[in-house]
């Protein structure tokens, strides 16, 4: 900046020293040289023929002035001729034109100038501006204008000037740099021209530039996969670049209900971010994995973005997946059952799985769960990771072991690859029940024997030794300890085992031999029953009196309390119990006893156990049948005292097991006799009546052969008859041929032994002949039919008097006539 500006005074002075005292024009172009750094190079022509006149300055001012005046380089020689300067300065105008032209350049540079007249920006993106710039000089000492014009050309639009700091004037000595934009709007070579008017100079500055894009190509928009189910398959096709840009991919999207069977396969080179070179390309490859349990269309599509026009690239995959061979399980059973097991013990079952498939089973699992899944264990050839071949069969044997007591359930779970599904459950049940156990239950635990005469007789009495347990009972020993006055009816009372609910009766007499004596005895009982031995007390006292003996007043014998619905309570019925001395006797038990004695009550009403019944006295005896099960039942009313007991009394009873309906007819048959065919007999009427104790519902009333069905006062079906009402319906016989004709009338209920039926017969009759179409007062073609010998004698008659009338004369026959 320091030698510029001392440049520039150096030539002001110089100037100011040429105005002054009118130096020759000589010393003007020597001034001026010394300003070559601000201007090319002096051509060869001046500093050969010039410089050394000249020397090496000239003035600044003076060059713009020379060259301000001079359009062109002769009229630079014009100008220097017109001078009237020394006669080697006049020659100059006889230089070459070029030397001449190179001279005029060389000082229209010292006053400054354009950089360039040309600018190329090469290659760019369509759509995409880039920037360059070119400048302008000012040498001289005073500030310099230029104008910037429109810019024109093809392809004008494509360019424009972005920045113009100077706005159209240059300090002196300073430069302005230009900004021009080129934004091509299409691929291939661009051009313009931009105006430029430098210092009163036009200097149109040449604009050009090429439009670059990228093209995306593909080979094919749709690949079609084909693959079995299980198995992978590729499918690939070209994406190219034809463009004069770089094309750049984005990501590769798969999207679609299937598109999880789709990836990008291995050797695919199209991938995200990849940058593609005008005229290359690269090879998509898609790869198609159908899953094993699918078949038939499986479509997607795969989304390319780029950077060229049209993105994102939709490419359509139309995948088929072939239908792959399958294993498919079979079962023996669904679930499984355990009959009731014990706690502690076991019971096993086996299950049978199958391969009906067309590929082999592969099993991934079997295994137990669920709430009691401990309680089963498995075995067998079915194998938890094994195979299965096709038609094979394998065996998972399952034992069932309860730990509880109840309903234990848990679940098997077959897991493969079946295509059934991948689970296969099958369920598990059991209840656990209680190991059996004996249990002894006795009628009762002691027998007062009361009084007894010595060499009396007198009823055994009963003890029912009864295993309400669940095992067999085990008798070790049954025995009878203390006096002897008492013994077993018979030895031994029960045998050594007694099955569960088994009842045995233990009879026992006593037989005293002294008056006035105490008897005691005890029966034991040992058992595996819990709380053996088991003990029965007796008790009875010797006298040589006579002992009051109670009686049943009046005696029945025996009572049937008829049929009871179990679980109902029977009515009361009341025996009475007197004693007619001697003496007055001690109530000590009154029950019943007997293999069914649960199934009865016995109370005592007016007097109690414990109380005295003086001579004569009496006291009410009130039974009751309870039946517990359905069937008959037995028992003995047993009172026990100090006296003599009772004669036996023996009640009866049945247990019905709820009500239960009857059906009963009319008729078992209905007879209907002859009838014309395709005429229809007189009705005879069926009644249906409920007969049993429960309601009888009718579900079906139907006939079968040539007769029908009317209800009477019978509904509709399905209807109820509740017990002991009835409803009736009629039947016709309607035969449609000769014949005997057989049907039957059946009703379904819900009685016992429906459906029920009533047979039908009938006799089918012929039509009468009515083929003359006269009249008859007989059926058929009887020979004795009246009106048939009627018109025979009448033809007989009117035959006989045709033939009279031809024999008689003409003359005979006008007289006639004439008669007539």
């Amino acid at each position: 900046m320091v030698v510029v500006t001392v440049k520039i005074f150096q030539l002001v002075l110089f100037s100011s020293l040429v105005k002054r005292i009118r130096l020759p024009m000589a010393l003007l172009f020597a001034a001026c040289t010394s300003l070559s750094g601000f201007a090319a190079t002096a051509p060869a022509y001046w500093t050969t023929n010039c410089m050394g006149c000249h020397g090496a300055e000239k003035a600044l001012s003076e060059a713009h002035q020379l060259s301000a005046n001079m359009g062109t380089a002769n009229s630079l020689s014009s100008y220097i001729a017109g001078l009237g300067a020394a006669s080697a300065m006049n020659s100059f105008s006889a230089a070459p034109s070029g030397d001449i032209t190179a001279i005029w350049t060389y000082f229209k540079e010292l006053r400054g100038g354009v950089s360039t007249q040309s600018i190329d920006f090469g290659s760019t993106l369509v759509s995409t501006p880039t920037q360059t710039n070119f400048t302008i000089t000012n040498l001289r000492s005073v500030a310099a204008g230029y104008t910037l014009g429109s810019i024109t050309g093809t392809n004008s639009a494509n360019f424009a000037v972005t920045s113009n700091p100077c706005v159209n004037s240059i300090a002196a000595g300073a430069t302005c740099t230009i900004e021009v934009t080129f934004t091509p709007s299409a691929a291939g070579s661009r051009s313009a021209s931009l105006a430029l008017t430098f210092d009163a100079s036009s200097t149109p500055i040449a604009l050009a530039g090429v439009g670059s894009a990228p093209t995306f190509s593909i080979a094919s928009s749709t690949l079609s996969p084909t693959a079995t189910a299980g198995t992978t398959s590729t499918a690939s096709t070209t994406i190219s670049n034809p463009g004069t840009a770089n094309l750049v991919l984005g990501t590769l999207t798969f999207s679609g209900s299937e598109s999880g069977d789709y990836s990008l396969a291995s050797g695919n080179t199209c991938t995200a971010s990849l940058t593609l070179p005008a005229a290359s390309s690269c090879t998509l490859v898609v790869q198609f994995a159908p899953a094993i349990a699918v078949s038939g269309a499986r479509n997607a599509s795969l989304a390319i973005t780029h950077n060229a026009t049209g993105s994102p690239q939709s490419v359509t995959i139309n995948g088929t997946a072939n239908a792959a061979p399958r294993p498919a399980i079979t079962l023996s059973d669904n679930s499984l059952a355990y009959p009731d097991t014990q706690v502690g013990s076991n019971s096993s079952l086996t299950l049978t799985v199958g391969n009906n498939g067309q590929a082999p089973l592969v099993f991934s699992g079997i295994n137990v769960g669920g709430v009691a899944a401990a309680d089963y264990s498995k075995a067998g050839t079915c194998s938890s990771s094994g195979t299965l071949a096709v038609g094979a069969n394998c065996t998972v044997d399952l034992t069932f072991t309860p730990s509880a007591l109840g309903a234990r359930t848990a679940a098997l779970t077959i897991t493969s690859d079946s295509s059934t599904g991948a689970s296969t459950v099958i369920a598990l049940s059991g209840s656990g029940i209680p190991v059996p156990v004996p249990l002894v239950t006795l009628s009762a635990t002691e027998i007062l024997f009361g009084n007894q005469t010595l060499n009396g007789l007198y009823q055994a009495r009963t003890i029912n030794l009864t295993n309400s347990g669940t095992a067999t009972l085990n008798l070790s020993s049954l025995t009878l300890t203390g006096s002897s006055a008492f013994a077993f009816v018979t030895s031994p009372p029960c045998a050594n085992t007694l099955a569960a609910g088994a009842t045995c009766p233990i009879l026992v007499r006593f037989t005293p031999v002294s008056d006035n004596t105490d008897y005691s005895g005890t029966i034991n009982i040992a058992s595996n029953a819990a709380g053996s031995p088991h003990s029965v007390t007796l008790s009875g006292h010797g006298t040589a009196g006579a002992a009051p003996s109670l009686v049943w007043s009046p005696s029945p014998g025996s009572f049937d309390f008829g049929t009871v619905s179990v679980g109902a309570v029977s009515s009361t019925h009341t025996f009475t119990i007197a004693n007619p001395g001697p003496g007055g006797a001690t109530l000590a038990l009154a029950n019943a006893v007997g293999a069914d004695a649960a199934n009865f009550t016995v109370t005592l009403s007016g007097c109690a156990i414990g109380d005295v019944l003086y001579e004569n006295g009496t006291c009410n005896v009130i039974v009751q049948f309870v039946p517990g099960t359905a069937g008959a039942k037995t028992a003995s009313v047993q009172i026990a005292s100090s006296g003599s007991p009772p004669s036996p009394l023996v009640v009866n009873g049945t247990g019905m097991g709820g009500p239960t309906a009857g059906l009963a007819f009319s008729a078992n048959a209905l007879a209907f006799g002859e009838v014309r065919v395709n005429a229809q007999s007189a009705p005879q009427e069926i009644k249906l009546t409920s007969d049993g104790s429960g309601t009888l519902r009718v579900t079906d009333l139907a006939v079968t052969g040539p007769f029908t069905l009317q209800r009477r006062t019978c509904p509709a079906v399905p209807f109820d008859l509740p017990p002991g009402s009835d409803c009736t319906v009629t039947v016709n016989f309607d035969p449609s041929s000769t014949g005997s004709r057989a049907g039957v009338m059946s009703v379904t209920s819900n009685a016992s032994g429906s459906p029920m039926t009533v047979t039908l017969d009938g006799q089918g009759q012929s039509a009468p002949d009515v083929s003359s179409g006269g009249c008859s007062l007989v059926d058929g073609n009887s020979p004795a039919d009246p009106t048939l010998w009627a018109l025979v004698v009448t033809s007989v008659a009117v035959l006989a008097r045709r033939h009279r009338a031809r024999r008689v004369k003409p003359s005979e026959v006008g007289a006639e006539r004439h008669d007539a």
